[in-house]
């Protein structure tokens, strides 16, 4: 019997899966230097075992073999994406998500149609003497898949998570200046606007600013500010692009801007001590964004003002302050002469 079109599409699939473990283990030899190399070498030959055992799998009638692990480990991804979408409402994500669901719905159909079921009736039969090697080639599977789980837990978990807790505080930020120069915008031009001094904290500002750009925001980067109590804001800063408009509230504005040390770290605090939200790496890192909209993560090591500000720390205008979610910080000269 002539193999089916619907099974020799769900064979076209089988053979993506290898091309892409094959990519991925060959990007693990020549382009990752960050973790140990037996490590991601392993993690990344467990789909191209997986894989090339469920193509030889279907070639050879069991199809069985094909489909409980292309259902298991689309699912378990499906299901991961759509956790992370909750967590950053991303149009990617949402793509791969239901792209993952397809991936394990067409096959299940095409290799269940009545002219699929018959070939691979047909097909056991020819190939009845090579289920002991199939068999074995899917205990290697099953071996080389447990070593790469074992190996992704030996790795810095914690860390991966933290470092991609700082990405999307990082990009928050970003967004935050982009709806903070809308707003401006609209108050230049004469059309309703937030205005800051009516806000008596940062959260209250940042709520207001979600509710009117929210939805423009999502369109326009798919993405809506998630955390509204944990950044500090300047409100009348000077027009000098080094000054930091928005940074995460484990800063102190009078510390960052009037050290008593310009060499010596700030004192990074978690929000949790004064009855606010934590945000996992408070006293490790924060994101500072500068009136120019320069965004970056300050790692808590290099947290000295004159590496904070190169060029030397600028100074506050006469009407500056800061919004913090605890309330108002004033800066002026006098106060930066006495806190010195």
């Amino acid at each position: 019997m002539k193999k089916p079109l619907t099974v020799k599409i769900v064979e076209a699939l089988g053979w993506t899966y290898v091309a892409l473990a094959v990519l991925m283990l060959f990007y693990a030899v020549v382009g990752v230097a960050s973790e140990p190399l037996v490590l991601v070498c392993l993690c990344c030959l467990a789909p191209l075992v997986v894989s090339v055992g469920m193509l030889v799998s279907l070639r050879h009638g069991r199809h069985e073999w094909f489909v409980v692990p292309n259902t298991v480990l689309l699912a378990l991804l499906s299901a991961g994406l759509a956790l992370d979408l909750l967590e950053h409402t991303s149009l990617g994500l949402a793509v791969a998500g239901v792209a993952s669901l397809i991936l394990v719905v067409v096959p299940l159909i095409l290799l269940y149609l009545p002219s699929s079921v018959q070939w691979f009736k047909e097909k056991r039969k020819d190939t009845a003497g090579t289920n002991g090697c199939l068999s074995s080639l899917f205990v290697c599977s099953a071996i080389s898949t447990a070593l790469a789980l074992l190996a992704m837990m030996c790795t810095p978990a914690r860390g991966r998570m933290i470092d991609g807790r700082k990405h999307a505080i990082s990009v928050q930020s970003r967004d935050l200046f982009w709806c903070m120069a809308n707003n401006n915008l609209a108050h230049e031009s004469g059309e309703e606007w937030i205005d800051p001094f009516s806000c008596t904290n940062s959260t209250q500002f940042v709520q207001l600013l979600r509710e009117k750009y929210g939805q423009e925001l999502l369109h326009t980067h798919f993405r809506m500010l998630r955390d509204t109590n944990i950044w500090c804001i300047a409100v009348k800063p000077p027009d000098v692009d080094a000054f930091p408009l928005i940074f995460t509230c484990n800063i102190d504005p009078r510390e960052l801007l009037c050290p008593q040390d310009e060499n010596q770290r700030l004192k990074l605090t978690c929000p949790k001590a004064r009855c606010g939200t934590c945000f996992r790496f408070c006293e490790k890192a924060a994101v500072i964004v500068d009136v120019g909209g320069a965004a970056k993560v300050v790692e808590n090591k290099y947290s000295r003002p004159n590496r904070i500000f190169p060029n030397g720390i600028p100074k506050p205008g006469p009407e500056t302050y800061f919004l913090t979610p605890t309330g108002r910080v004033d800066i002026v000269e006098r106060q930066a002469a006495a806190f010195r």
